[in-house]
């Protein structure tokens, strides 16, 4: 075999070796240079000589490499690989069994070390994160046959990304000692295509040691993280800054080390140069700190704690360099015992301050109390004391009054001054305030004490006390179902504080004020505290009262204002009641009493239904009460309603059953009774009868379904015997044959079927035994009935005056009327 450049063997080159006769393969070595050859050409070759024209073959060249190959470096550390290596698949991939990848230091494959092998079909393989780089520089994929790989590759320069901030800042503008805050800031990476976030940590140390992340990954391009103000540092002394691309977070941070701005003033001094007592005023001074870098400016209050407790700030912000402001003179302080000043940065303002105890001398009265035994918001009542001033000695009388404030603004005096004299003696350290005292704008007492010269400018002050105890959530579920009538526990929360509260008083009124009340209950005085509810008697009529209140009452007085519920009257109404009557004896019921549901049934639990009188004096109830839900009750045959002519519903709640009925229908007693029953007897031997037994239809026949007819021993049906079958509703005669004993049977009796049962009270017609006339008989025809039918079929009475005579008369054995008597005569 050879490589030729024709089919006829030119230019040929021998491939491996002669083979001998019976073997029909030669190898062709990998890498052989196809050069010019085209043809593959084959001789046989005898013990003489090699044949002159060999069988060819066309060469095809099979040209398999990846193509689009490309490597995206994720892993945003320097130095360090991480991400997807892709290709698309040759053309033609008919000997390709796969694939493998290199890390190499040129395209070419020097120094090449194996990434992976993947079977044919594989278009892609991930570089785990945090891959040293070492000295490759290209990525390359060699297409592999079931012979050999290939000797060219496909390669692809790696682009080592390093993608990490720069010009970290962080301006701590939080300005106190342990605390940080302000914003961090950095520049962007120059490439930031694979950077998705930034994480942002407080660490140990530049490199991100025992890190605690602030907040959560912040994606690129939005905005900046922000320490809160007052973050405490604790022992975080870095903060670390990492990119994060889709594949992973950086493992080399940039870091900054957190300078922890600190501007507490020192040496804070007041110089007091108002000399009257109790009253302040000078310059504050103090030293600024150190460390200047962030603040902006100083605020100075007073306030009622070294912490800043309630404080008011003394005029406006103290400028920059300058530590100084003035307390103008007359300064009261009232309750203010402390100069606070706060360094400033542009975000915020301490939260800690330097301070300084102000100090001065007082001569007020001490141990001011008021207990407010009026129950009302706004109004007052009871006895203001107090203790004289520690020292006396200037003291010549004290004044009580209600304030607007704990500095005595728009003050009303309580009673006349309190002498408190050398040559009398202590005065009276108490004032009364009269029950229902008003005191809409007034939060506190106050009390001076005065000397011969002047009054005191600051007093002592107690915030008045003036909470509203009273009842509140007051519930009133009315389980009496009547309509206007009431029923039910009354209940509510007592208040939060009822140290004045001895007794609730609950009553009916006209409005949520308490007008026109009526006492729930039978003691004036109500029921005892710790007592939370009170009945309200089944059957309490409503009458014009529309609101419930509950009143508190203390041991001097009952409030004013109470606490109201607007009455909501429950009335329970039922519709829809209705039987179709089944048993068709008259004043006897059967069926499926049926009734609409109650629109709101919620304080329903039963209901109980009666037969009774039309006015309900009279009722008589149909088996026991029936659980809300079912609407339905079952009445079995015979149920009498004796009398009664309504059907009654009741509804009842937990509490007690309605008096007035939730609904009523008037009763549709079917009577299915047959009319008109005859029964002529056709047999004229004595003691035997026979013949048709016929009757007219029930008025009412839409539940009746069959008839029944027997003979019987009386109008009641006792010891009846059945004539015929039953037959169906519109069949109106049963014969009964000829020759038939009469026994001691004396009524023929019909009864009436609906789908339910027969009635228990036939229709009956005495039985006439008919024997053979064998003299001349005379019939006297009477006037029975007229000749006018009525709309129920019935005959009607003739008017008064009418005349009628027979112009006809026939006889006939049967009762149809088709068998005519011989010798029967015609009158006229």
């Amino acid at each position: 075999a050879y490589l030729a450049t024709s089919q006829f063997g030119a230019s040929r080159s021998q491939i491996d070796a002669v083979v001998p006769v019976g073997t029909n393969i030669v190898s062709l070595a990998p890498e052989t240079p196809i050069n010019l050859y085209g043809y593959i050409v084959v001789y046989t070759k005898s013990s003489l000589a090699e044949q002159t024209t060999p069988v060819s073959g066309v060469l095809s060249d099979t040209l398999a490499p990846v193509s689009s190959l490309l490597f995206t470096d994720r892993d945003l550390d320097a130095d360090e690989l991480g991400g997807p290596i892709t290709w698309q698949e040759p053309v033609d991939t008919a000997q390709v069994v796969g694939y493998t990848v290199y890390w190499a230091e040129d395209a070419a494959g020097s120094v090449k070390a194996v990434i992976t092998s993947l079977p044919a079909g594989s278009v892609s393989h991930d570089i785990v994160a945090n891959t040293p780089i070492t000295s490759k520089t290209h990525v390359l994929v060699y297409s592999l046959s079931s012979l050999a790989e290939q000797s060219t590759p496909v390669a692809h320069a790696i682009l080592d990304r390093s993608s990490s901030v720069t010009n970290l800042a962080f301006p701590d503008t939080d300005l106190d000692a342990a605390d940080i805050g302000g914003d961090i800031t950095w520049t962007a990476p120059l490439d930031t295509s694979q950077v998705t976030h930034y994480s942002v940590y407080f660490a140990l140390s530049e490199a991100g040691v025992g890190g605690a992340q602030l907040g959560s990954d912040i994606p690129v391009a939005t905005n900046l993280p922000v320490v809160p103000l007052d973050t405490p540092a604790g022992s975080y002394n870095h903060i670390v800054a990492y990119t994060k691309s889709a594949l992973t977070e950086q493992t080399t941070p940039v870091g900054l080390l957190i300078h922890n701005a600190y501007g507490a003033v020192t040496d804070i001094t007041l110089e007091d140069k108002d000399l009257d007592a109790g009253q302040l005023g000078g310059t504050i001074t103090w030293t600024a700190p150190s460390d200047e870098a962030q603040l902006v400016e100083y605020n100075v209050y007073l306030a009622t704690s070294s912490a800043g407790a309630s404080r008011s700030q003394l005029g406006s912000a103290v400028t920059l360099h300058t530590n100084a402001i003035a307390l103008p003179s007359d300064f009261d302080p009232v309750l203010l015992t402390h100069i606070v000043v706060y360094s400033a940065s542009s975000d915020a303002e301490q939260t800690t301050p330097s301070f300084i105890a102000l100090s001065d001398t007082e001569a007020s009265v001490t141990s001011l109390d008021f207990t407010d035994y009026d129950l009302d918001g706004g109004e007052l009542l009871g006895t203001v004391t107090w203790s004289p001033a520690g020292d006396a000695t200037h003291v010549t009388l004290y004044r009580a009054f209600l304030a607007a404030d704990a500095a005595g603004t728009s003050r009303s005096q309580i009673e006349g001054d309190l002498d408190y004299g050398v040559m009398t003696g202590p005065g009276t350290n108490k004032v009364e305030l009269p029950v229902d005292t008003p005191a809409p704008s007034y939060s506190h007492i106050v009390v001076f004490s005065a000397s011969a010269l002047a009054e005191q400018t600051t007093p002592v002050a107690l915030a008045i006390s003036d909470s509203t105890q009273s009842a509140s959530s007051t519930t009133f579920t009315d389980l009496d179902l009547d309509p206007s009538d009431l029923g039910g526990a009354v209940t509510w929360t007592e208040p939060a504080e009822t140290a004045q509260v001895t007794y609730y008083v609950v009553y009916l009124a006209t409005d949520a004020s308490g007008s026109d009340k009526s006492l729930v209950g039978s003691d004036v005085m109500g029921v005892f505290v710790g007592t939370t509810d009170i009945d309200i008697a089944v059957d309490t009529s409503l009458i014009s009262y529309s609101h419930l209140v509950v009143f508190t009452r203390s041991a001097f007085a009952e409030q004013t204002t109470p606490d109201a519920l607007t009455l909501a009257d429950t009335g329970i109404a039922i519709s829809g009641i209705d039987l179709v009557d089944l048993d068709l004896d008259l004043y006897d019921l059967a069926g499926s009493l049926t009734w609409d549901p109650a629109s709101d049934p919620t304080l329903v639990t039963h209901y109980a239904l009666y037969v009774s009188s039309a006015d309900g004096s009279s009722r008589t109830q149909l088996h026991s009460d029936v659980v809300v839900g079912t609407n339905a009750l079952t009445l079995f045959a015979d149920t009498s309603r004796g009398t009664n002519t309504h059907f009654t519903l009741y509804a009842r709640s937990s509490l007690a059953e309605q008096t007035t009925p939730a609904g009523y229908a008037l009763i549709a007693d079917a009577d299915g009774s047959v009319q008109d029953l005859t029964f002529g007897d056709r047999d004229f031997d004595e003691d035997e009868i026979g013949g048709t037994i016929h009757w007219e239809a029930p008025v009412d026949t839409s539940e009746v379904t069959h008839y029944a007819v027997y003979r019987a021993r009386d109008a009641l049906g006792t010891g009846y015997i059945q004539v015929g079958n039953v037959v169906s509703v519109g069949t109106n005669y049963v014969t009964l044959p000829v020759s038939t004993p009469l026994s001691t049977y004396t009524h023929m009796v019909v009864y009436t079927k609906s789908s339910l049962d027969f009635m228990t009270t036939p229709a009956a017609v005495v039985i006439a035994d008919t024997p053979v006339i064998t003299t001349t008989t005379r019939w006297t025809i009477m006037n029975a009935e007229a000749t006018t039918p009525r709309q129920d079929g019935r005959w009607s009475t003739p008017e008064q005056g009418s005349q009628w005579r027979i112009k006809e008369l026939e006889f006939y054995s049967d009762f149809d009327c088709t068998q005519r008597l011989v010798g029967s005569s015609t009158l006229s």
